[in-house]
């Protein structure tokens, strides 16, 4: 993901007071969940490689 999608995220994240609630499931929620970024990034490299 790009630089400037992370920061926009960050910055809504900082301004969303919901966010503060919950902040594991609202980062999972924009998509910055490592576990399923990993998960993304095994099954390409096998796609490509295999």
């Amino acid at each position: 993901m790009g630089e400037e999608k992370w920061a926009n995220a960050a910055l809504e994240m900082a301004q969303n007071l919901k966010a503060h609630t919950n902040m594991q499931q609202y980062v999972i929620d924009a998509g910055f969940d490592m576990d399923a970024t990993a998960k993304y990034m095994e099954s390409y490299y096998l796609r490509k490689y295999n």
